[in-house]
């Protein structure tokens, strides 16, 4: 799950959720093949 797609599905910014990043409460994976994050594990 991209950056997007956890944006739309809790309506949270881009801003926030790069904020709970650099705080260190995400953190998501990379995805090998293009390098972007990969959200998918913190979806419920």
């Amino acid at each position: 799950m991209t950056i997007k797609d956890v944006e739309e599905r809790t309506g949270l910014s881009r801003s926030n959720i790069r904020f709970y990043e650099k705080q260190k409460l995400i953190e998501p994976s990379r995805n090998e093949s293009n390098g972007y994050r990969d959200y998918s594990k913190f979806y419920i």
